[in-house]
């Protein structure tokens, strides 16, 4: 079963997490499919790093997060992402 991306560890550890408090996001390894518009409210997100596991990344899946500074792709040039 293809894993896709969702914010469930939003609440974790007896504390609850806003959007608006994600800075810095570790896609876990396992996730296969990161979706349209998924981080669309992600504003205050400078990093994202993204692990082998992903192939596909649905379009505007990042598109407001207009403090990006850095995204790190964890692929070789035999695995990975095969759709952006």
């Amino acid at each position: 079963m293809k894993k896709a991306l969702d914010f469930s560890f939003l609440e974790s550890h007896g504390k609850s997490y806003t959007i608006d408090d994600i800075v810095e996001l570790d896609i876990p390894q396992g996730i296969v499919t990161i979706g349209t518009q998924v981080g669309h409210s992600l504003t205050a997100l400078k990093k994202i790093t993204i692990p082998s596991s992903v192939t596909s990344i649905g379009g505007t899946g990042f598109q407001n997060a207009s403090n990006l500074e850095e995204c790190v792709f964890e692929h070789s040039e035999t695995d990975g992402l095969t759709t952006l």
